[in-house]
């Protein structure tokens, strides 16, 4: 009894390759994908091929599907995630608006403040100088 190892990939890509290539929908490619693979069971299986090969190709065409299952929940995860990033980020950027906006008018504040300041220290000067000025010219009053 030979031990006959079928080249299942090969079948496989043959089976992929009888799909048509414009499907937009994923859905119907894979579906249609499995039709495939599953109508190229059934003709091996018609053709005399051995049972073990119909057995394999189903096994792999579980895994397959399996893998797919995985990578679609993954997929679905990766995508909420983004999702929430995506939000978090948008939050952040509304925040630092909120704190330009707020940095400015404490900017613009800052220099009010600053000019009342500066008329304040002006004006406490000149009247200063008055007080100093009448004082001296009491003084010479006096003394005279």
């Amino acid at each position: 009894m030979s031990h006959f190892k079928p080249n299942l990939s090969f079948s496989l890509l043959t089976a992929r390759n009888q799909q048509p290539h414009h499907s937009t929908n994923d859905a119907t490619t894979s579906h249609t994908s499995q039709y495939s693979v599953n109508r190229s069971i059934k003709d091996c299986a018609n053709n005399g091929r051995h049972a073990i090969v119909v057995v394999i190709m189903q096994s792999e065409l579980e895994e397959t599907t399996a893998l797919l299952k995985t990578s679609q929940e993954h997929l679905v995860k990766a995508m909420a995630d983004v999702a929430r990033v995506s939000d978090e980020l948008l939050h952040c950027q509304q925040l630092h608006e909120q704190a330009d906006k707020q940095r400015q008018l404490l900017e613009t504040q800052l220099k009010d403040a600053e000019a009342k300041l500066d008329a304040v220290q002006t004006e406490n000067a000149y009247t200063s100088k008055k007080i100093v000025d009448k004082l001296e010219q009491r003084v010479r009053v006096v003394v005279a």
